[in-house]
């Protein structure tokens, strides 16, 4: 098939649009200790702009495809087509992955004289994230809709790009694996579904904008902390640019956590990790590191997450990660919801370095040590906490949260936030922090599921920093006095001075 025969030098101009599929904005309600839940969201490639394109009709049998990836994990229920009003039959959908295996078909049925036609797999399809697959129809009378330039570059819509336009000429059913030289796209799409976690706020709505904050007090002078269990390094030269608050002193900051200066990083797209023990080090990822094996290591990385749910990802029925001395940042334009996520069991994060992001680090269990987590971005709807467990360990484990310096610069949720959302929380300990902001800088496991036990917060350093009570509200909210083995000892603010946890 010639180029002309595929773009066409005439054209009936056809303005395509759709809207985007999603909820209404949230409603305003008052702060009160977040809840955490999952929602299935919706996306496709073109889903609201419009856009124009040229109806072609050739004497020939087409397959016409878009290749595509997506920056999560999800599935895709189903796919769709515009059709151009010259176009007549009947019309197979199918979805490949990158090397050429058919995953699902479906044969459209109802369809309308042109415009957008969808259909649903019988199953839902699982995507990877970073994983190419190719969505196409096949048309055996040569009708179809085409715009040349489209792919000049990716197209990226939600948590899917497109990347490029694809054919091959064929009498029945077959992979795509043709470009045009002019970048075209087909305007062939999917239906992915992803779950994305979401919090909200005691009466189940939405949080409201972060409101308009006091003056920020000058800051008081910085005490000598106990030494880091393991001597810093300087971090690489390279990296965002934007200035971090920084706790003063020889607390965690930015010059001690990170990526160590004079290591050389190697730039790559996310990583799926599949075996157990791999080491990954002097890595610059753009996108995320999922994690589905046990006992691996991320060393000297640098992590620039693509938006989504999170930069690193420990997957359930997986243990023993650790990430140290490394970087985890998002855009700071499109949410990242998390740094590091950990939905498995034991984890080590030590100097690392975890900001711009909704939340830091989401874990059970594990050792957090000095590591220098701050400064978080706002996005509609959000709570936002640096270091953050959902209930208690399991039985046996413990979440040790040690000598870092944890500051959230907004004025909601914590600095560290112990919740009851999915369980009583037990055997954590908060000590030798540096902590800061938030609406309380600590939500110390209280809750409604029942006594928190073995909460020891201690020796740790409560700021002014950010605002004049600690937290926007105050230091300390949901600590329980009267749980079994609750320790609150030795916590004082910058000047000496004692924070009681009443």
């Amino acid at each position: 098939m010639t180029a002309g025969a595929l773009l066409g030098a005439t054209a009936t101009v056809v303005v395509l649009t759709r809207d985007d599929r999603g909820t209404a904005p949230p409603t305003s309600a008052p702060k009160t200790r977040p809840v955490m839940s999952e929602v299935t969201l919706e996306s496709s490639i073109w889903s609201g702009a419009g856009v124009k394109v040229s109806q072609r009709s050739e004497k020939a049998s087409l397959e016409l495809g878009t290749r595509f990836s997506a920056s999560r994990d999800g599935v895709v229920t189903g796919m769709r087509f515009y059709k151009a009003a010259s176009e007549r039959g009947t019309h197979r959908g199918s979805l490949w992955d990158s090397g050429h295996k058919l995953l699902a078909q479906v044969t459209f049925t109802g369809e309308t004289g042109s415009g957008w036609q969808e259909a649903m797999f019988s199953k839902p399809v699982p995507i990877r994230t970073g994983r190419d697959y190719t969505v196409s129809y096949h048309t055996r009378n040569g009708g179809y809709v085409v715009q040349r330039g489209v792919f000049a570059k990716p197209i990226t819509s939600g948590p899917l790009t497109a990347k490029a336009g694809v054919y091959s000429v064929a009498k029945r059913t077959s992979f795509p694996s043709h470009q045009h030289p002019t970048k075209v796209s087909y305007f062939v799409d999917v239906i992915f579904q992803h779950r994305e976690v979401r919090y909200q706020n005691g009466q189940g709505s939405q949080a409201s904008p972060t409101p308009t904050p006091p003056a920020r007090p000058s800051a008081s002078p910085t005490p000598t902390r106990r030494a880091p269990s393991t001597p810093p390094k300087p971090p690489a030269s390279s990296g965002p640019t934007k200035q971090p608050t920084s706790p003063g002193g020889s607390w965690p900051s930015a010059s001690t956590t990170g990526v160590p200066s004079g290591v050389k990083l190697d730039e790559r797209g996310s990583i799926t990790v599949t075996k157990d023990g791999t080491v990954i080090d002097g890595q610059y990822v753009r996108g995320e590191i999922n994690v589905d094996a046990d006992n691996v290591t991320i060393r000297n990385t640098r992590v620039a997450a693509a938006p989504g749910d999170w930069g690193i990802i420990q997957r359930s029925g997986h243990r023993g990660l650790t990430v140290e001395d490394s970087e985890v940042y998002g855009n700071g334009k499109q949410r990242t919801q998390f740094g590091i996520l950990n939905q498995g069991g034991d984890l080590t994060v030590r100097r690392v370095d975890i900001h711009t992001i909704s939340n830091g680090i989401l874990t059970e269990q594990g050792l957090i040590e000095d590591s220098y987590i701050h400064d978080p971005v706002y996005y509609s709807g959000d709570h936002t906490d640096m270091i953050m467990c959902t209930s208690g360990p399991p039985s046996g484990a413990k979440l040790v949260i040690r000598g870092n310096t944890v500051i959230n610069t907004l004025d909601q949720t914590g600095a560290v936030a112990l919740f009851q959302d999915f369980g009583v929380v037990r055997n954590v300990t908060v000590e030798g922090n540096f902590l800061a902001g938030g609406g309380y800088t600590v939500y110390g496991g209280g809750g409604d599921k029942g006594t928190s036990s073995n909460i020891k917060i201690v020796n740790n350093v409560f700021s002014r920093k950010v605002w004049s009570k600690g937290g926007y509200f105050g230091p300390v909210a949901h600590y329980d006095d009267n749980g079994s083995g609750n320790v609150w000892s030795g916590n004082k603010w910058e000047n000496g001075s004692p924070v009681s946890a009443g």
